[in-house]
């Protein structure tokens, strides 16, 4: 029965090391998660994965694994285009979950365009050497670097950047907060609407607080260095892409 083939299909995900997110939007599809039913979960398991029933664990998550889903963002913009379909409860959920992270400390690139939002002590806490005894830990000034190098290539090929904040963060610099994302590399915010008269939005970017613990990869610089090289990269371009539209299909 309809009940069988849910089952059979859920436990092939798991088997193939499904992600959590991946594992809630199959159940969405098969009708046994209703809409709101669904967001819900997937907040959870991007905020806080260990809270999910047990169907959503993958199995290298059960076992203590990292669960790599790579990138949530296009989860948060399919969220963002059914906003007028979710109950009030789902929004203030989601809302009170997405609200921007209050930091020790920031550092601005070199650019002047990235405001780094990161602590150096608590559960979100990034590597916090300095060997370079600049004042700042190493790893918030390379993704810092990471970021404006994404900039420049986005400005010589001639794209819109990503439409101003306002004075949100503190300022009107582009906000980077660093957070304990388990498997998940880093996600882009479509926050609110922008200036323009298309359907525009501004942004903030979440960077996973160590990138360690990931798929090896080839960057001569390491692991660490080749994860957060290519996170920078790919979320920024999601920011740039929301000042064109932010409720595009993901492909």
């Amino acid at each position: 029965g309809e009940a069988e083939v849910v089952r059979v299909v859920h436990d092939q995900l798991v088997r193939a090391g499904a992600d959590p997110l991946s594992l809630i939007e199959a159940d969405y599809k098969s009708g046994v998660l209703s809409l709101d039913e669904r967001v819900l979960l997937q907040i959870r398991a991007i905020k806080d994965p260990a809270s999910l029933p047990d169907r959503y664990l993958a199995e290298s998550l059960e076992a203590g694994n990292t669960v790599v889903g790579r990138c949530p963002t296009t989860v948060l913009v399919e969220i963002r285009s059914e906003w007028d379909e979710l109950d009030e409860a789902t929004r203030a959920v989601y809302l009170e979950s997405f609200l921007r992270a209050t930091s020790e400390s920031v550092y601005i690139s070199p650019s002047g365009f990235f405001k780094m939002h990161y602590d150096t002590s608590g559960v979100d806490s990034i590597p916090t050497e300095d060997l370079d005894f600049s004042g700042y830990p190493d790893f918030v000034e390379k993704c810092a670097a990471y970021l404006d190098t994404s900039l420049l290539v986005h400005q010589a090929e001639g794209y819109r950047l990503p439409p101003s904040d306002d004075t949100l963060g503190g300022d009107s610099l582009f906000d980077v907060y660093f957070e304990d994302l388990g498997g998940y590399y880093g996600y882009a915010m479509p926050e609110g609407p922008g200036p323009e008269p298309w359907d525009d939005a501004y942004s903030y970017l979440v960077l996973h607080n160590t990138f360690l613990d990931f798929p090896p990869n080839n960057d001569p610089e390491g692991d660490q260095a080749g994860a957060a090289k290519a996170t920078c990269a790919h979320e920024f371009h999601h920011c740039v892409q929301f000042a064109y539209d932010s409720g595009e299909d993901s492909w």
